[in-house]
Formats: structure tokens, sequence, C-alpha cells
């Protein structure tokens, strides 16, 4: 089965949900117009006109994973001539596409039928994606009894990604009772495929159930497991396990070589905790630890990581690198966010105009089916702020996923503002937010002590 990365990735590890709400930035890019050439020979697209199945789909999945830019539109199109010659891994994809408005105009009953279509047609895998839509009651009504066993028909099929998100929803009591016997069964079976999701799963379970007495070697072999495969989450996974409180000198050079092999690999959350190595080390308070910590944040900031971002940002308008450490590791991020959006504002003002003030931010609630499928994504919102802070209006100008959408605008109404000021006066202002939902994995945070 061809499953497109990102979008459709799914384990079966509950991690901790973070959401990062930022000021929007303007981008432009030099247009590019997709062609079947450009990444199929013509004697494939030859076959697809003349009726051909497996071109056709094969066509689609070119377009929709185009490197330079993906073409939903055709790939909606030759989707549904293989679907109308009796693909179901064609129907599977064009679910997907509805599912998420991509090429088509988003329609959950579409997609459901694309996906049940694909279902009778023997892409048993199908099953999950409609047990998630029961999950939830995405354009059908909630059935949680349905979920489990849609999504158990698909993993009882050898499908794995659905073992990770039956696994999952045994860990976090998402749609049934929480129970880690049951948790670690599916993650095993997974794992008999070399899953390195399910691997890391199997670890954190055993780090974690008091009934499996936190068995750290078994962990750690299962971690192990997952690292080889150049799983950057499991090397942070398995660098918890030694920066423990109480550490010894050995436990803590383990736990830094296994952030600087995550490092290597491109983890940004690995230079951001190796930063915080430095300042918790012997020799923490020493300058050269204060060097080195501001060069793994550099390093984490070039990888992308909000948070070794924001630190450099307080230590650049004066706070000591060490305390501004400590406020990211410690202080809410609703709480953060409302601060660094002040000085943004602020930077902002002139002369008797102002643009709204944060008073308040609110952490939309990651929807449910998208943290078992470990889908992350963004919902940029355009919304005015009235004359008394309130937000008014609030609309999705683009979406990833329809349900980020709904969980954004929820947590948007939420917001409060000092009002904008133009020329003096109060006034209603416009503005545009992204808010980025991400998955957070719980590495150990004991570590994250400054003091």
């Amino acid at each position: 089965m061809h499953v497109p990365a990102g979008k459709r990735s799914v384990t079966g590890m509950t991690p901790k949900l973070g959401v990062w709400i930022l000021a929007a930035a303007s981008c432009f890019c030099a247009p590019f117009a997709w062609t079947e050439e450009t990444s199929a020979s013509p004697l494939l697209i030859e076959k697809a006109e003349a009726g051909d199945t497996a071109s056709q789909l094969a066509l689609g999945i070119a377009a929709e994973d185009n490197e330079t830019k993906p073409d939903y539109a055709t790939a909606a199109r030759w989707y549904r001539r293989a679907s109308d010659a009796g693909s179901g891994m064609a129907d599977w994809h064009l679910g997907m596409l509805y599912e998420t408005g991509e090429g088509v105009e988003q329609s959950y009953d579409q997609a459901r039928a694309c996906y049940e279509r694909a279902l009778a047609r023997g892409i048993e895998a199908a099953a999950m994606r409609l047990g998630l839509f029961y999950l939830e009651g995405w354009g059908v009504k909630s059935d949680r009894e349905r979920t489990l066993a849609l999504v158990t028909r698909a993993a009882e099929s050898g499908y794995v990604p659905a073992m990770n998100v039956l696994s999952g929803m045994y860990i976090a009591g998402i749609g049934v009772a929480k129970n880690n016997q049951h948790a670690l069964a599916w993650a095993e079976r997974a794992a008999a495929y070399d899953d390195k999701d399910a691997q890391l799963t199997i670890g954190a379970i055993v780090m974690r159930d008091q009934n499996m007495r936190r068995d750290i070697r078994l962990a750690r072999q299962w971690y192990q497991m997952s690292a080889e495969q150049e799983y950057t989450t499991a090397m942070l996974a398995m660098a918890s396990t030694f920066l423990k409180r109480g550490a010894t000198d050995d436990d803590r050079a383990n736990g830094r070589r296994w952030l600087e092999l995550a490092l290597e690999n491109q983890s940004s959350e690995a230079g951001f905790l190796l930063a915080v190595y430095e300042f918790t080390s012997p020799d923490g308070l020493t300058p050269p630890a204060e060097t080195r910590a501001r060069a793994f944040l550099e390093r984490a900031v070039a990888l992308g990581c909000l948070e070794a971002s924001e630190v450099l940002e307080l230590e650049k308008s004066g706070r000591p690198l060490r305390d501004s450490l400590r406020h990211v590791a410690t202080v809410p991020m609703e709480v953060r966010y409302v601060a660094r959006s002040a000085r943004w504002i602020e930077a902002q003002s002139t002369a008797g105009n102002r643009p709204p003030k944060f008073v308040k931010a609110v952490s939309p609630v990651y929807p449910a089916t998208l943290s078992l499928a470990k889908q992350e994504g963004t919902a940029v919102i355009r919304f005015v702020v009235d004359t008394k802070g309130f937000v008014q209006e609030p609309v999705i100008v683009s979406t990833t996923h329809p349900a980020f959408a709904d969980s954004a605008i929820q947590a948007i109404r939420q917001f409060r503002f000092e009002p904008g000021i133009k020329d003096g006066r109060v006034v209603s202002t416009r503005m545009q937010l992204p808010i980025y939902f991400q998955l957070k994995v719980p590495v150990t945070r004991s570590s994250t002590r400054t003091d």
C-alpha cells in the first residue's frame, strides 16, 4: 500500500500534545505548474489514458507526492478514473483528499463513501479511517463501539498502523477504558513487523507501568531497537532514562551521548535539551557551559525549535541565558505566548498607534482522532478584535485538516486583548494568526530544572 509520508503517518504512542500559536509571517514563492511529463513517462500517461488502472493510480500518486509542488486536483482526477475502473486503492487515496479538502471540496460524506468503497473492494486498511470517523463524529453520529470494531478489523488484517492506533487508544483511554496490558499486546504485534513506533511504545509502557516494576533495562532494549532505525524520538526517550534526578556521572554521560546522537540526526528538541543539560551539569555556572548551551540553542533554532528560538529572544532582550532557559522550560506556553506577543506588539507600536495587545491566550484542544493518527497541522484564522478586546467573526483562511479548524475556532473565541489604537482612538482591528498543532513526545522534563 502506498501511504504518502506526513499527513498519513500513524503510531501507537500517545505523546503530550503541544499547540504553538505564532504571529503570522508572509512568504512568497515562485509559481510552479506541475505537469505529468515532469514525473511520468509518456508511455505511462498513454497507458493511463487508454484505461490502464495501475497507470492511473501511479499518476495520481505521482501528482500527490510531487516534491516541488503537489498537484492534488490532478491526483484526484486520476484517482477517480482508477476508482471508476474498480481500484480500491484509488478509493483510499481519494478518500484522504476528500477528508482534508486537498484538490477537491472537503466532504466527510464523500470521504466516508470512498473508504467504504475501498473496504468493499478488499482494502482492509480503510476500516481504520472509517473507525476514526466514528470516534469523534466526522459526518456521522459518534459511535465508540463501532470505532473499536473497525480499527480492530484493520489491525487483525495485519495493518500495522491500526495496531498502533489501538495501542494508543488503550494507553490514553480514548474510546475504550485505559488498559496497559491491551496496549502492550497490540504494540507487540506491531513490533513483530519491526515497527519503530511500536518498539518505542513498548519501552514507554514498561517505563511507566508499576505492575511491570518499571523495568528500565527492558525499556532501554526496546528504545535501542527503535533508535537503530534512526528514530530520533527513541533516542530522546533513551536519553530520558539516564537523565533523572540523582543520576550518576556515568548516567549523565550516557544521556548526553544519546541527546548528541539525536541532534546529529536533526532533532531540534535534542538541541534544546542539550542546552538544559549544560546548565544542570557540575560546571553549569561557568562561561564555557554557557557558550556550549548557546551553541546548542542556535543549532536547535536552525532545525526549527520554537522553544530554543524563544530562549534566544529573551536573552537578546536583556535576560540572562540561564534565566531565559529556565523560564521557557518551566512556564506554561500560554503564559509565555502572551508575554512574547507583548514584546512583538511593542516593537510594532508608534505614537498614538498600537495593534491589539494579547491579554489571554488559550491552547486549542488537540482532536483525539488526529492525536491517535499522529497528524500534525496548521489552521490559519482571520478574526476581528473589537473595541472591548473580544474576538469577533473568526473564520478559517486555510487548514491542513478540518478538525484542526474546529478546535482552533473554539480556542480563538476565548482569546482576550487590549483593543488596538489608531490615531489615539480605540478601534476594531482585523487580525490573522496561524495556530500550529504539534505532537510533543514525553521525554523526561525533570532534567529541565536549571536551579
